[in-house]
């Protein structure tokens, strides 16, 4: 087939790539990074079906089907081969190449990130990057292919948490010091803390005290002292410096400006 669905998958993990392999149809070819990854898939120039050199996995009579597998061809061969069509990569990817997939895959291509669970500030960096597709790994096979063949016709593909998180509607929560109930919902990504916590980080972040942190924020001390704690053991760390470290690196904190751009009227 010579209009099958061209598809780089841009991972270090070998196992995931000839797990995607193994789950796509005859409708598309997958093409092996070598160049740019440290291990290539199996060393078969085509795949039709067979895992790891055993039998068909269809019974005799039917034809096995299955994508093609091809070496993506060396840079500046000259090759008049068409790009590809789209190029699948990880979180660790979009962190460390993201800023060379145009350059190396080229233009044309649509980008599609995997991840093992949704979090709107890494789908921000990856929307940046014009990323037309965030899946997770928990999607059905099925699920997997179709979506594919939409980021493939132009189509966005999100997960249902994303309408969840960007819906206009917050949850109503009462204030846990007792005082006039606020609209807060939880930070998707951050299973048990609240933009008051991200805040929190954040002073703790720019050195300020307990006793600090209650006056800018309008709380007792007492009530700072619980909330440091609930943050230290949801993100699981012993010390305040180990918490600011914690929020530079995670994300957190750009994650809570977002909500409050969102909360407000």
């Amino acid at each position: 087939m010579s209009d099958r669905i061209r598809v780089i998958v841009h991972n270090q993990s070998r196992l995931l790539r000839e797990s995607i392999l193994n789950i796509l149809d005859d409708c598309f070819e997958v093409i092996d990074p070598q160049s740019r990854l440290a291990t290539g898939l199996s060393p078969k120039t085509m795949w039709n079906g067979r895992a790891n050199g055993g039998p068909d996995r269809y019974s005799d009579g039917m034809s096995a089907g299955g994508a093609v597998v091809t070496l993506e061809p060396p840079a500046g061969n000259g090759s008049s081969e068409r790009t590809a069509d789209i190029v699948l990569f990880d979180l660790a990817s979009l962190k460390t190449d993201a800023w060379n997939f145009r350059n190396w895959y080229g233009e044309q291509a649509k980008l599609a990130m995997i991840a093992d669970e949704f979090s709107a500030h890494h789908m921000r960096m990856a929307l940046r990057f014009g990323v037309r597709g965030y899946l997770l790994n928990r999607m059905a096979p099925t699920a997997f292919v179709l979506s594919l063949r939409l980021i493939h016709a132009g189509e966005p593909v999100v997960p249902e948490e994303c309408f969840d998180y960007f819906s206009p509607t917050a949850l109503r929560r009462g204030g846990e010091d007792g005082a006039i109930a606020q609209h807060e919902s939880e930070l998707l990504g951050y299973p048990g803390l609240y933009p008051r916590h991200a805040r929190i980080l954040k002073l703790i972040m720019d050195g300020c005290s307990n006793k600090e942190i209650a006056r800018e924020m309008g709380m007792t001390e007492d009530l700072v002292k619980l909330h440091v704690r609930h943050i230290m053991q949801t993100i699981n760390v012993r010390n305040r410096t180990q918490a600011a470290l914690w929020a530079a690196q995670s994300g957190i904190i750009q994650e809570m400006e977002y909500f409050l751009e969102r909360a407000a009227p």
